[in-house]
């Protein structure tokens, strides 16, 4: 063992013998206060005889035993007595002499560990003063009978009749006392327990609160312990029968036991949900089942409900502390900080007191041989298994509050930790703002400097094709003048001026290609600036152009109103120049995703053939902005159209 390993474990021993030291202490406070009042000890069951009884006594006239009845002692009847009589009836008899020592004027007989009991002395049935209601079946450990005692009386001789009613009960413990001494000695054996009834009661509702809060199982299952305990340490009392003597209350509180146990393992398997999950579940699932059986039990069976809380819940309970225990002690050696060394220790306190309750109730011999070798154990109550359970609780609540705690602390950590990337994602979002703003302005540049190439590129081929159409003409006419010019000037100056006409025509041809070509500074209000180069073309060639615009949208892009505006004038041009036409038609409309733009003149029928220079570059531009561009033959003429899609939120 390492030093680290030996720290801890004497830490854990440390503490185990403070809370065994401090239960040793409630116990011998509690044996002091008990011991002030004058309280007479139970009748020896040494001098009791008793007898089967093969017939419960007569309701009238009823005077005890019948004669003839065989006495024997307990022994005797029962060579393997463990402390528990079968079931059965019983006539039981033991001198009442022995009683009469309290020395009181009113004395009455207080009995418990009993189900169903009549008395007779002198011939006559003594009648109990307090009498449980018989609305559920009696548990013996909590129900008692309080029945006085006439001073007339002559008999030395009490005879009982015992009907265990199908369980297997301890002797009845019969005490000589009065009711002034009676109940203050039982409230102050007992008074802790409403204490600590109530304690478990305020950390159970804690745990509901925080279980509201948090929305986390472990908080439920320990506000499920806490209560249970808290029902057990206030039903587990003789005294509870002077505050109902309805018998459902102590009939059913044996079902906390498992109930408590498995609240009790559902929150460690919650605490480390790293420990054995599976057999977590599993052991779950059998004290669940364990638990309806015995509540089903307790409504149908009392002899089953007896027989499963007394045969088969005592091993079930080893089973899981043992299993508690390892996992327990797995958490200790794996984390061994000071709440789980608490925790630890408490848990084998009441661990301990747990054995000791088990082998009172379930094996009275073994606990008996125990008194023996131990005499402090005859300072041993039930009342220290709430004691321990409490102290218990307290490791739970410093476990459960260490760790709200370190989780209040990471989420500290987190939340400083989260501003901190907050910052530096801020810091680096800025900077991506600032160097797309700058890719974005040299992207606009670029694309103004690609659109300005772009246009003079499309200027230059439309130049080339006129010039080159009128010089060709000119030449042709300039040579036939020169040939002509000697033998019939008439002729050549024609010749001469005809050539001078179609310089001038081209020359004309080129300002309007120009005109139609250029830049329109208030392109940005494309309506209207389609409409100025409708009436300046119309104007300048004759020709008549009808129009019908739908409102554009206000989604379309710069980009785009260059796109349909560069459309009318290829249009304009490409028909008066080669389709020879003098009327257009041009429709531009919209629907919820497009622009749909369409020019159809009365020229010439288009012709499949590559398309020109202009035509081409717009093209391009159209495949840019994902529409589609189509040239086609109409009725009479040719149709330009084209689509381009809306970016919605653009």
């Amino acid at each position: 063992m390492n030093h680290s390993n030996w720290l801890k474990t004497s830490r854990l021993l440390l503490v185990m013998a403070v809370l065994l030291l401090i239960l040793l202490a409630i116990s011998l406070v509690q044996h002091t206060v008990a011991s002030r009042v004058n309280m007479s000890p139970p009748l020896p069951m040494g001098s009791m005889q008793m007898a089967k009884a093969a017939n419960p006594p007569a309701d009238a006239a009823a005077a005890g035993a019948p004669s003839g009845t065989q006495w024997h002692q307990i022994r005797e009847l029962f060579p393997r007595f463990d402390g528990y009589i079968p079931p059965g009836r019983y006539w039981l008899r033991l001198p009442l002499e022995l009683s009469y020592r309290s020395g009181q004027a009113e004395t009455s007989l207080y009995i418990y560990h009993v189900r169903s009991i009549r008395l007779f002395a002198d011939g006559e049935e003594l009648a109990p003063s307090a009498i449980p209601t018989h609305s559920a079946p009696i548990n013996p450990y909590y129900i008692w009978y309080l029945v006085p005692l006439s001073g007339s009386m002559k008999t030395s001789e009490l005879v009982l009749y015992l009907d265990t009613e199908g369980m297997n009960l301890p002797l009845p413990v019969i005490r000589t006392t009065g009711a002034e001494a009676l109940y203050p000695w039982l409230f102050q054996q007992e008074f802790s327990n409403y204490m600590l009834s109530a304690l478990f009661v305020f950390c159970g509702t804690a745990a509901l609160f925080f279980w509201y809060r948090r929305r986390e199982r472990a908080y439920l299952y320990f506000a499920l312990f806490a209560f249970a305990i808290g029902y057990a340490a206030f039903v587990r009392n003789q005294t509870f029968m002077l505050i109902s003597t309805n018998t459902w209350f102590t009939y059913l509180h044996d079902l906390v036991l498992p109930l408590a146990v498995f609240a009790f393992v559902g929150f460690l398997a919650h605490l480390y949900p790293g420990l054995y999950p599976k057999a977590h579940r599993r052991l779950k699932a059998v004290l669940l089942v364990f638990c309806l059986a015995c509540t089903t039990a307790a409504l149908t069976s009392a002899y089953v409900y007896d027989l499963l809380l007394l045969r088969f819940f005592p091993p079930l309970c080893l089973v899981t502390l043992a299993f508690v225990a390892r996992t327990i002690f797995r958490a200790f050696r794996s984390y061994g900080d000071k709440e789980q060394i608490g925790m630890t220790a408490g848990f084998a306190v009441v661990a301990l007191q747990a054995l000791l309750h088990l082998c009172s109730v379930a094996f009275i011999p073994l606990y008996w041989q125990l008194q023996q070798w131990l005499p402090l154990l005859r300072y041993w109550n039930n009342t220290l298994v709430f004691w321990s359970i409490f102290l218990l609780l307290i490791c739970f609540i410093r476990v459960m509050y260490a760790r709200y705690d370190k989780l209040n602390e990471d989420l500290a950590a987190f939340n400083h930790n989260l501003e901190a990337i907050v910052q530096e994602r801020t810091g680096q979002l800025e900077a991506a703002s600032q160097q797309l703003e700058v890719t974005m302005r040299d992207s606009a540049e670029a694309m103004v400097s690609a659109l300005v190439l772009e246009e003079r590129q499309r200027m230059a081929y439309t130049i080339h094709d006129t010039l080159g159409h009128t010089l060709t003409a000119t030449i042709v006419q300039m040579e036939a003048a020169k040939r002509l010019l000697e033998k019939d000037a008439e002729l050549a100056r024609l010749k001469f001026n005809a050539a001078q006409q179609l310089v001038r025509k081209g020359l004309e041809e080129i300002r309007g290609s120009l005109q139609l070509l250029q830049e329109d500074p208030s392109y940005y209000d494309l309506l209207q600036s389609m409409e100025k180069l409708m009436s300046e073309t119309s104007a300048a060639y004759g020709v008549s152009i009808e129009h019908r615009f739908d409102p554009l949208p206000e989604q379309l892009t710069i980009l785009q109103k260059r796109v349909l505006y560069h459309a009318l004038q290829e249009g304009l041009a490409n028909g008066i120049r080669h389709g020879r036409c003098d009327r257009f038609d041009l429709v531009l409309t919209r629907s919820e995703d497009s622009v749909t733009f369409s020019l159809v003149n009365n020229g010439l029928p288009y012709t499949a053939a590559q398309l020109g220079p202009g035509l081409k570059v717009m093209e391009d531009r159209v495949l840019q902005l994902g529409g589609t561009l189509r040239i086609a033959s109409a009725e009479q003429g040719c149709v330009l159209s084209l689509v381009l899609p809306i970016r919605h939120g653009a």
